[in-house]
C-alpha cells in the first residue's frame, strides 16, 4: 500500500494491485503474470520482506520462464500493510 501512496504515475494501466484486501505474497506471482503478459514493458514488483517470503518460490517460476522482473524488497520486518 505505500508504493499505491507515493509513486507517482506516468501512463494509464500501469499499475496491478489487491486493492489493500490483505493478500499478502500478491505481488511477486502478480508481476510475474504481468511480465508473461507485456514482454516489452520493464514490470517491477515493490514487495514487503513478509509478503515476498510467501512466494519465495516463484523466483524459480521467473527464472524458468526468463521473465525479467525486477523485484524491491521494503524490510519492514513485520507482516501486515
Amino acid at each position: 500500500m505505500w508504493s499505491a501512496q507515493y509513486y507517482l504515475f506516468d501512463e494509464p494501466r500501469s499499475w496491478v494491485t489487491s486493492g489493500g484486501l490483505g493478500s499478502m505474497g500478491f505481488g511477486l506471482p502478480s508481476a510475474l503474470g504481468a511480465a508473461a503478459a507485456m514482454p516489452d514493458r520493464v514490470v517491477v514488483d515493490i514487495d514487503g520482506d513478509g509478503s515476498f517470503a510467501m512466494n519465495v518460490q516463484e523466483l524459480a517460476t521467473c527464472y524458468v520462464e526468463n521473465l525479467p522482473v525486477k523485484t524491491m524488497i521494503i524490510n519492514n520486518q513485520h507482516l501486515g500493510m
